[in-house]
Protein backbone atom coordinates (compact mmCIF):
# COMPACT_ATOMS: atom_id res chain seq x y z
CA UNK A 1 0.00 0.00 0.00
CA UNK A 2 2.92 2.33 0.74
CA UNK A 3 4.48 1.98 -2.74
CA UNK A 4 0.60 2.51 -4.22
CA UNK A 5 -0.32 5.33 -2.03
CA UNK A 6 3.18 6.89 -3.35
CA UNK A 7 2.21 6.74 -6.92
CA UNK A 8 -1.62 8.16 -6.26
CA UNK A 9 -0.19 10.79 -4.50
CA UNK A 10 2.77 11.83 -7.47
CA UNK A 11 -0.02 11.34 -10.03
CA UNK A 12 -2.69 13.49 -8.41
CA UNK A 13 0.29 16.05 -7.84
CA UNK A 14 1.46 15.76 -11.18
CA UNK A 15 -2.57 16.81 -12.46
CA UNK A 16 -2.80 19.42 -10.42
CA UNK A 17 0.69 20.83 -10.91
CA UNK A 18 0.42 20.37 -15.15
CA UNK A 19 -3.53 21.93 -15.70
CA UNK A 20 -4.98 22.51 -12.49
CA UNK A 21 -6.75 19.33 -12.44
CA UNK A 22 -8.95 19.22 -9.11
CA UNK A 23 -9.87 15.87 -7.43
CA UNK A 24 -13.44 14.61 -7.95
CA UNK A 25 -14.91 11.15 -6.36
CA UNK A 26 -17.96 8.57 -7.80
CA UNK A 27 -19.91 6.56 -5.69
CA UNK A 28 -19.00 2.68 -5.75
CA UNK A 29 -22.47 2.01 -6.37
CA UNK A 30 -24.24 3.15 -9.90
CA UNK A 31 -27.31 2.75 -11.32
CA UNK A 32 -26.98 -0.23 -13.90
CA UNK A 33 -28.21 1.87 -17.02
CA UNK A 34 -25.36 4.38 -16.83
CA UNK A 35 -23.45 1.39 -18.38
CA UNK A 36 -26.47 -0.57 -20.69
CA UNK A 37 -27.47 2.41 -22.04
CA UNK A 38 -24.41 2.59 -24.35
CA UNK A 39 -22.27 -0.76 -24.15
CA UNK A 40 -25.99 -2.64 -23.69
CA UNK A 41 -27.13 -5.39 -21.92
CA UNK A 42 -24.10 -7.59 -22.95
CA UNK A 43 -21.93 -5.97 -20.85
CA UNK A 44 -23.93 -7.07 -17.95
CA UNK A 45 -22.25 -10.36 -17.82
CA UNK A 46 -18.73 -8.48 -17.19
CA UNK A 47 -19.98 -6.37 -14.29
CA UNK A 48 -21.63 -7.20 -10.47
CA UNK A 49 -24.82 -6.41 -10.89
CA UNK A 50 -27.85 -6.81 -7.98
CA UNK A 51 -30.80 -5.36 -6.86
CA UNK A 52 -31.15 -3.28 -3.49
CA UNK A 53 -34.04 -2.92 -1.11
CA UNK A 54 -35.30 -0.36 -2.83
CA UNK A 55 -36.17 -2.68 -6.03
CA UNK A 56 -33.38 -0.36 -7.97
CA UNK A 57 -31.03 -2.29 -10.26
CA UNK A 58 -26.96 -1.20 -9.07
CA UNK A 59 -23.68 -2.36 -10.39
CA UNK A 60 -19.68 -1.89 -8.65
CA UNK A 61 -18.92 0.88 -10.91
CA UNK A 62 -16.60 -0.83 -13.46
CA UNK A 63 -14.92 2.27 -14.78
CA UNK A 64 -15.24 5.73 -13.64
CA UNK A 65 -15.39 8.07 -16.68
CA UNK A 66 -19.09 7.39 -17.05
CA UNK A 67 -19.67 8.45 -13.81
CA UNK A 68 -17.52 11.50 -14.11
CA UNK A 69 -19.82 12.39 -16.81
CA UNK A 70 -22.98 11.52 -15.44
CA UNK A 71 -21.47 14.05 -12.33
CA UNK A 72 -20.99 16.81 -14.65
CA UNK A 73 -24.28 16.14 -16.62
CA UNK A 74 -26.33 16.13 -12.99
CA UNK A 75 -24.25 18.79 -11.51
CA UNK A 76 -21.33 20.22 -13.10
CA UNK A 77 -23.25 22.11 -16.04
CA UNK A 78 -22.99 25.28 -14.33
CA UNK A 79 -19.44 25.21 -13.73
CA UNK A 80 -17.62 27.65 -15.29
CA UNK A 81 -15.17 25.61 -18.33
CA UNK A 82 -13.25 24.25 -18.77
CA UNK A 83 -13.47 21.86 -16.35
CA UNK A 84 -10.55 20.03 -15.28
CA UNK A 85 -11.50 16.83 -13.15
CA UNK A 86 -9.03 14.35 -12.15
CA UNK A 87 -10.08 10.77 -9.89
CA UNK A 88 -8.73 7.45 -8.37
CA UNK A 89 -10.81 5.10 -8.01
CA UNK A 90 -10.83 1.28 -7.28
CA UNK A 91 -13.57 -0.65 -10.41
CA UNK A 92 -14.83 -3.70 -10.38
CA UNK A 93 -15.22 -6.03 -13.26
CA UNK A 94 -16.92 -9.57 -12.98
CA UNK A 95 -14.59 -11.78 -14.66
CA UNK A 96 -12.30 -14.53 -14.69
CA UNK A 97 -9.09 -13.31 -12.96
CA UNK A 98 -6.01 -13.72 -15.46
CA UNK A 99 -2.38 -12.12 -14.90
CA UNK A 100 -2.76 -8.75 -14.86
CA UNK A 101 -6.49 -8.55 -14.77
CA UNK A 102 -8.15 -8.81 -11.31
CA UNK A 103 -11.74 -8.16 -10.45
CA UNK A 104 -10.99 -5.50 -8.53
CA UNK A 105 -8.53 -2.66 -9.90
CA UNK A 106 -7.97 0.86 -9.28
CA UNK A 107 -8.11 3.55 -12.18
CA UNK A 108 -6.81 6.87 -12.31
CA UNK A 109 -7.57 9.58 -15.60
CA UNK A 110 -8.51 13.27 -16.24
CA UNK A 111 -11.42 14.52 -17.95
CA UNK A 112 -11.07 17.93 -19.38
CA UNK A 113 -14.64 19.03 -20.02
CA UNK A 114 -15.54 22.05 -22.18
CA UNK A 115 -13.39 25.16 -23.40
CA UNK A 116 -11.09 22.73 -24.98
CA UNK A 117 -11.34 23.21 -29.08
CA UNK A 118 -7.97 22.87 -29.38
CA UNK A 119 -5.11 19.58 -28.92
CA UNK A 120 -3.44 23.14 -27.01
CA UNK A 121 -5.97 23.20 -24.48
CA UNK A 122 -5.17 19.10 -23.39
CA UNK A 123 -1.63 20.40 -23.51
CA UNK A 124 -1.95 22.65 -21.29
Amino acid sequence: MERRRLIERRMREAARRWGGYREVCTPDFENLELFTMKSGEGIIQEMYVFEDKGGRQLTLRPEVTAAVLRMYVNEGKVLPKPIRWCYFADCFRYERPQKGRYRQFWQFGVELIGGADTPSADAR
